[in-house]
């Protein structure tokens, strides 16, 4: 049990920090915004197509920082409660299943915004890299078994509870 109340320990520190960065992100750009207001939105009015794909893709990561928040959120609620109640209780189960939900839906959107929207724009390129679809396609798998492991305890609990019921 000492090893989980380490893992929520560094994921109450990390969801933290993340917390402090997306609000330093968030108050610069208001501030790069506010400071160059004019030339700022008559650049936005001028963007080509490339542009408004480089507007989007902007918009998209920043939302996923949100995104990676409430995964993080979720997975420290999720261990927290396997270190107050049991591992198998019915919060644990749901917020794994959350978590693993958001892991995977991030990942499926990011893989789609780096592979496949570019073909639409013109912009694909072909190389022999393939480490970035391996660690998306990785994450998403992850993502997967955390909902899996969700499933498994929904489960686990439901044996358990009617194992109280027979005599």
């Amino acid at each position: 049990m000492n090893l989980s109340r380490t893992l929520v320990i560094l994921l109450d520190i990390f969801f933290f920090l993340m917390v402090l960065i997306i609000a330093a992100s968030i108050a610069m750009t208001i501030y790069t915004i506010y400071q160059t207001e004019e030339s700022f939105f008559q650049e936005l009015a001028e963007l080509d197509g490339s542009g408004i794909y480089y507007l989007i893709h902007t918009l998209v990561v920043g939302s996923a920082q949100f995104i990676y928040l409430a995964i993080i959120y979720y997975f420290r609620k999720g261990i927290k409660g396997m270190v107050e109640h049991n591992f198998f209780h019915m919060d644990v189960s749901k917020y794994l299943n959350v978590a693993g939900k958001l892991l995977a839906l991030v990942s499926v959107v990011s893989i789609f915004f780096k592979f496949i929207l570019p073909l639409f724009v013109g912009s694909f390129s072909l190389s022999m890299e393939t480490s970035l679809l391996e660690s998306e396609v990785f994450i998403v798998i992850i993502g997967l078994f955390l909902m899996l492991m969700s499933r498994v305890i929904k489960v686990g609990l439901t044996l358990k509870s009617e194992n109280e019921l027979t005599i």
